[in-house]
Parts: structure tokens; sequence; C-alpha cells
């Protein structure tokens, strides 16, 4: 329609320099009137340098709309696996979109949670305690919110007993730079030869 032709017009005008919140303001007035179509076109239209919050959400929204299932299943995918604690907000979606989403994300979950233990196990190893602490947190977060599958209930309990053993691990303090600066320099100065020059005989 006249309205749709011209909220993309208005869109792709201001697409490199409106404010991203605007421009998300936007993407949701186009879905909310299912011109899902449209809001494909503006999201693909969108620079590269471009970081509107949400961008992804609804392209798959809109994807799962136009009966691009597997399209839509890429995109939640990509979502899931570079935020694992993303969830959108279950009032944005229709029942059918939140069917697809949490079927997509509870088969991803397994490789998703396997990485993430990887991840939080090497830190440990390595003793680096905030990265461990970080990683365990969110593999937990990740379980507890697949909704208790038992096929991560051993997991789970090696994770929290892991998140123990990280954060019992002592705190790295970084030294101020020039702290050691003055101490080294004696250390150099002291580990250097002394040399005197005889006395000349006096004729």
């Amino acid at each position: 329609s006249l309205f749709f032709c011209s909220m993309l017009v208005l869109a792709a005008a201001d697409v490199c320099s409106a404010d991203d919140q605007e421009l998300l303001q936007k993407i949701r007035a186009l879905y909310a009137a299912a011109a899902y179509e449209d809001v494909l076109a503006v999201i693909t239209a969108l620079p590269s340098e471009a970081r509107v919050p949400n961008i992804d959400q609804y392209r798959a929204f809109c994807l799962i709309a136009l009966g691009q299932q597997q399209q839509a299943q890429d995109v939640i995918e990509t979502l899931v696996t570079a935020n694992p604690s993303y969830a959108p907000d279950p009032l944005d979606m229709s029942p059918r979109i939140l069917e697809v989403f949490n079927a997509t994300r509870q088969r991803v979950l397994p490789a998703l949670t396997k990485r993430l233990y990887a991840e939080a196990k090497a830190a440990l190893d390595r003793k680096d305690r905030e990265a461990a602490v970080d990683r365990f947190e969110q593999l937990l977060r990740v379980i507890d919110g697949a909704g208790g599958r038992p096929d991560f209930a051993d997991l789970r309990v090696l994770a929290a007993g892991f998140l123990d053993l990280s954060r019992a691990l002592p705190a790295v303090t970084v030294a101020p730079p020039n702290a050691a600066a003055p101490a080294a320099s004696r250390n150099r100065s002291a580990a250097l030869p002394v040399t005197s020059t005889p006395p000349k005989a006096v004729k």
C-alpha cells in the first residue's frame, strides 16, 4: 500500500543518519502492520556498521511469518550462538514464532553448552579466575533456562562444582606499571661490575 511504501522510503532515506532507536521504531511499526517484506527490505538496506538492537530478532520473526522456516532457523541459531543467554520477550511473539524459536534453541543447546563448558574449563585450567567464573555462570544460566532437560543434569552438577573451584582461585592483582621500575633499576645497577682506574705514577 502507499502507507507501507512511504514508510519504507523514509526508512531507507534515513538509514545512514537516523538514530538506531528511531530506526528500530520504524521497523516495529512495519512489523506491527504485518508489512513483513518491507521490514526485510529495510533490514537488508542497512549499512554494515549499523547497530540496531534486536534487528535479527525481527528478521527471524518476518521470515517465519512469510513461511521461510529454514532461513528463520538459521537466523535464530546465529542469535543464540552469539549470545547464549538471548531470549526475546514472549509478548513480542505470536505462539507460532515462539514455538519455532524454542525448538531451534533446544536443537542448538547441546553444541552450545559443550562450547561454553570447554571455554570455562580452559579458563579454569589456566587459573584465569574472572573468565572461568564468567563462563561457568553463563553455562549454568543456559542450562537452567533450558526447561529442566534431563540430558543436562550431569553437566549442571559438574559446572556448579567447577564454578566453586573457580571462585576459590586467588584474584589477580595488577601492580602499578611503574612500581617495580625503581627496584629493577637498583638491581641492574648493583649487578654492574665496579671498575676503577689505577693511579698513575708521579715522575
